[in-house]
């Protein structure tokens, strides 16, 4: 049997607890509706009879405006799940608004995005993988992190009317970014700048870096 939370409205929660069953566990965030999870407490954001899954919880956002935010204060939490962020025909949002946040795997789908808030750690033991025309807007940090990119946009830091924030970037072995943009920017915040470093040796994507931001390619050091 299949265990599924579909909220009917937007709400918040420091964690969920979700029945065991014998199958995997499900969370649906649809229909333009937000779902925050995290609180003050270090820990699991979703636990199954009141413990961490054994099993990776399946997690789908999807629909229009849709959104999974991951944490709110400067807290250290897991997810343990597999989240799939979008569809084919609509955009939806998986962000990471504080502290360090780390779930299993990652797939971003057309249109949709996923977002690291500036101050805030964002880690997937089983990669990330932004499929074509997709969007990720990194203004925290992502070490170690295997990311898979095809044809999708990597904004790392900002600098807007709204928002100055930089962001760093330290990609994972095996990383592939093939027919990507990534863009660094802004060119200084306060005392950093926007960096990223790329082990991998083929250049088949395009980058561009902002002045002072700071890349490194054929090392995971962003030292000078």
């Amino acid at each position: 049997t299949t265990a599924a939370v579909a909220p009917s409205s937007s709400f918040g929660a420091e964690k969920l607890n979700l029945a065991a069953n014998n199958g995997s566990n499900k969370i649906q965030v649809q229909a333009g509706k937000k779902l925050i999870l995290g609180g003050a407490e270090d820990g699991n954001l979703v636990l199954v009879d009141g413990a961490a899954p054994s099993v990776p919880v399946v997690v789908t956002v999807t629909g229009s405006g849709s959104e999974l935010q991951l944490g709110t204060a400067a807290t250290t939490n897991t997810l343990a799940a597999d989240i799939t962020v979008g569809d084919a025909a609509t955009a939806s949002i998986l962000s990471a608004a504080g502290g360090t946040q780390t779930t299993g795997s990652v797939t971003v789908k057309n249109q949709s995005r996923l977002e690291v808030a500036s101050g805030t750690s964002l880690a997937a033991t089983d990669g990330v993988t932004l499929e074509s025309g997709s969007t990720m807007q990194l203004n925290g940090t992502m070490t170690g992190t295997k990311l898979t990119a095809a044809g999708a946009t990597i904004l790392v830091g900002t600098d807007t009317t709204e928002e100055s924030a930089a962001g760093s970037l330290v990609l994972g072995e095996d990383s592939t970014l093939t027919g990507s943009s990534i863009f660094l920017d802004p060119s200084w915040e306060s005392t950093s700048a926007s960096e990223m470093s790329y082990a991998g040796s083929t250049v088949d994507y395009t980058l561009t870096v902002g002045q002072y931001s700071e890349v490194s390619l054929g090392t995971t050091s962003t030292a000078a």
